[in-house]
């Protein structure tokens, strides 16, 4: 007597079951995020030439690092582009559990920066800084606590003490 095969097991991702139809292919979800990258720093690139060059004789101004990191931020964005092309043909997947870790990182990030902007570098950081921690899955209140501190420590040595560079 033939038995019908047992269905395939829901995968599991953050606490929550999901069936095979809730999980996105690796090299579609790579490509995506590189033309979507690609796209960000062409466009911040193309913001920064608006920003005056230099204001002393060396030739370093406001405008050189924008370029700078938007520069090589886009020649990897094509590098992840054409990596996720050629990539080898076993399919592997990327469960939604996962992905919503993710999204709450991308998502922080500009929380962060106006928080920043709104209220200074080290409030921010202060306050920001642990919830990274709690979605990283870091759940010790003694790394939630002291991380942002020395991080913060670390920071104000480094920049104001050392280089005499105020941070805002």
């Amino acid at each position: 007597m033939s038995e019908a095969p047992a269905p395939a097991p829901a995968s599991e991702g953050a606490g929550i079951k999901l069936s095979a139809s809730h999980r996105i292919s690796e090299r579609w979800l790579a490509g995506l995020v590189a033309v979507l990258l690609c796209g960000l720093f062409v466009s911040w690139f193309i913001l920064s030439i608006q920003l005056p060059t230099a204001f002393f004789s060396d030739g370093v101004g406001p405008a050189m690092f924008p370029k700078l990191i938007s520069g090589i931020g886009a020649i990897l964005a094509v590098v992840m582009l054409v990596s996720a092309i050629t990539i080898s043909n076993r399919i592997r997947y990327i469960e939604f559990g996962k992905l919503w870790t993710t999204l709450g990182f991308v998502l922080l990030l500009p929380i962060y920066a106006a928080l920043m902007n709104a209220t200074g570098f080290y409030v921010a950081s202060l306050t920001s800084l642990p919830l990274i921690i709690l979605l990283a899955g870091g759940r010790s209140w003694l790394m939630l606590v002291s991380a942002p501190i020395l991080f913060c420590l670390f920071v104000y040595i480094c920049f104001e003490m050392a280089m005499g560079v105020p941070v805002p």
